[in-house]
C-alpha cells in the first residue's frame, strides 16, 4: 500500500516549487534551503498542534492544517505584500496542488518499483484526497495496469492518520485478498506522522518511510529508504 502525494508522485522542479511559482507572482526569489527551513518550522508546529487535537477526539481537517502550514511559509517571504488571507492562499495552493497532475512527475525509480512489485503482490493506493482527483492523477501518468486498487479518505470516511482510514482499507483489501492479515501488510509514504505512524496504529508494523531526498536520516525510530527500488530486498506477501 501506497501514499500517493510526495511518494508515487513527486512535484516537478522540486518540493518547493510551488511555493517559488507563487513568490515570484510577487517578484520575491528566495532559496530552496531558506524554504526549506521556513517549511520545516511550519509543518513540524501546525502537525504537532494537530497531532495534540487527534488525541483530545477531535476532528482535523488535513486540508486545514496543509493551509496554515503554506499560510506561515508564504508569511515568511511575504508579510505585508500579500492581498488578502495568507490562509485563505495556503487553503487555494493546497486545493490546486491535490487537483493538477501537471505539476507532478513520477520518478523513474517508483515506475520501476510499481512494475516489478506488481508482478509480486497487489497494489494498493491510499490517501488524503477526493474520490474523483486520484485517479486522475493515476490516468494521467498512465498507471492503472500497475495499481490494483484506490483507497482515498473521501471514500472511506477518514483521513490518516485516523486508524479508523487503515482499518477502512484492510476491510476492502480483505475481500479480495483472502486471510489477509495486518502483519502481512507494507506502507509506504514520505509522511512519518501520517503514513507510519497512522498505519503501525491501526496495526499494520509493516510502515516504510519513502525519504527521496534524505531529509529523515536522524531518525531511528522508522525504517527509511530514500528509493522505492530498496523496498524490493523486503519480502513481499504474495499474489
Amino acid at each position: 500500500m501506497l501514499d500517493a502525494m510526495n511518494t508515487i508522485f513527486i512535484a516537478k522542479g522540486g518540493k518547493y516549487h510551488m511555493y517559488h511559482e507563487f513568490l515570484r507572482t510577487l517578484d520575491i526569489e528566495t532559496s530552496d534551503a531558506s524554504l526549506a527551513r521556513a517549511f520545516t518550522r511550519e509543518r513540524t508546529h501546525f502537525e504537532s498542534l494537530a497531532e495534540t487535537e487527534r488525541r483530545k477526539g477531535h476532528k482535523v481537517e488535513v486540508a486545514e492544517v496543509w493551509a496554515r502550514i503554506n499560510a506561515g511559509v508564504i508569511l515568511e517571504f511575504a508579510k505585508g505584500k500579500i492581498n488578502g488571507s495568507a490562509e485563505e492562499i495556503g487553503r487555494q495552493m493546497h486545493h490546486d496542488y491535490l487537483r493538477s497532475p501537471s505539476w507532478f512527475e513520477v520518478h523513474k525509480d517508483m515506475r520501476q518499483f510499481l512494475e516489478i512489485a506488481h508482478g509480486r503482490t497487489l497494489i494498493a493506493v491510499a490517501s488524503n484526497h477526493q474520490k474523483g482527483s486520484l485517479p486522475r492523477f493515476i490516468s494521467y501518468f498512465k498507471l492503472r495496469e500497475l495499481v490494483d486498487m484506490v483507497f482515498t479518505s473521501e471514500k472511506l470516511g477518514f483521513e490518516k492518520p485516523d486508524p479508523r482510514f487503515f482499518n477502512g482499507v484492510t476491510r476492502e483489501l480483505s475481500a479480495v485478498v483472502p486471510n489477509l492479515e495486518t502483519r502481512r501488510m507494507l506502507m509506504v509514504g514520505n509522511n512519518i506522522i501520517n503514513d507510519v505512524s497512522g498505519a503501525r496504529q491501526a496495526g499494520i508494523t509493516h510502515a516504510v518511510l519513502l525519504d527521496w531526498n534524505n531529509e529523515f536520516r536522524g531518525e531511528k525510530e522508522v525504517q527509511r529508504v530514500s528509493s522505492p527500488l530498496e523496498l524490493l530486498r523486503l519480502e513481499f506477501p504474495s499474489r
